[in-house]
């Protein structure tokens, strides 16, 4: 049992320092000299890279973010830690994106990192979902959509492919999880500040 706990605190610990490297902020430091937290919305994400420092940057960013979740899943899935740890590791790092202890807890959305730990996590039911994912994302220009897309294509190959139930719920709540987070974050804030309830991807 000691052994189990010491992997649980291994995995959630260095999953969420992972995920709390700020890709977009040091994107925007590095080739753009500039602070993405007092750009455009302020989040620490591929969005506002995308729309702040232009589609090469944000879409870098976007695959670093990805990248993100989907090392924390796949490092501690190779290392042989059970799935329920690596589950938590992979929770840690959508954590870490959105509040990371090097930006004083400021940070992004955790769309992109949740999909990495998915497409690793759900692999091959996430193969299908991320292929049409990225076609969205290229056409539309923009993530909002394609996240949706992902996380709702995805539900129904998870259950064909038979995986536990833990693991189903996990596919269901993470996806939630970031919706409720970027509706209090985004879509409630703009309505007590405009009078309207704007749910319309922006991408």
């Amino acid at each position: 049992m000691d052994f189990l706990v010491a992997q649980l605190v291994i995995a959630v610990v260095a999953g969420y320092l992972l995920g709390a490297i700020p890709s977009a902020y040091l994107a925007g430091r590095i080739f753009r000299h500039a602070d993405i937290r007092v750009l455009g919305d302020g989040n620490v994400g591929a969005e506002n890279a995308y729309h702040q420092f232009g589609p090469k940057t944000g879409i870098g960013v976007g695959i670093a973010d990805i990248g993100k979740g989907a090392l924390v899943v796949g490092a501690f899935q190779a290392s042989g830690f059970p799935q329920g740890t690596v589950l938590a590791a992979g929770l840690a790092a959508v954590a870490g994106h959105n509040w990371p202890v090097y930006l004083h807890f400021r940070g992004g959305r955790g769309a992109a990192t949740a999909i990495g730990v998915l497409l690793v996590a759900l692999f091959p039911a996430s193969i299908v979902p991320g292929v049409i994912g990225l076609l969205l994302a290229i056409a539309k220009k923009g993530t909002t959509l394609a996240c949706a897309a992902i996380f709702i294509i995805l539900q129904p190959f998870v259950w064909v492919i038979g995986f536990p139930v833990y693991v189903s719920l996990y596919a269901v709540g993470l996806p939630v999880l970031i919706g409720l987070f970027h509706f209090y974050s985004v879509i409630l804030p703009e309505y007590h500040r405009t009078g309207q309830l704007n749910l319309r991807p922006k991408g």
